[in-house]
């Protein structure tokens, strides 16, 4: 593992490890840069690891400059520009 993306992921800990529960309501945005987490609501293809309705948070990586979620395999994933999803934000 990188020491960028070490650091990346240690700087992002509390927002990668917090689950939301099932009381948590989001509103729908189209802003990206908005959204505070992604919902995929497309099945997922071969070589894809990210959960059918499952929310990521939306992270913003500085180096990359450009967001990016962490998929179920701990991997940085721009994924939501292949699947269909939905850009949320926790209310």
């Amino acid at each position: 593992m990188s020491k960028k993306f070490s650091d990346f992921l240690i700087q992002n800990k509390s927002k990668i490890s917090k689950v939301p529960n099932n009381n948590v309501t989001y509103i729908e945005t189209t802003d990206i840069s908005l959204a505070t987490h992604w919902r995929t609501t497309e099945e997922t293809t071969a070589g894809t690891d990210v959960t059918l309705g499952k929310v990521y948070p939306v992270l913003y990586h500085r180096h990359e400059q450009e967001e990016v979620i962490v998929d179920d395999s701990g991997k940085l994933s721009l994924i939501y520009l292949v699947l269909k999803g939905e850009f949320l934000i926790l209310n």
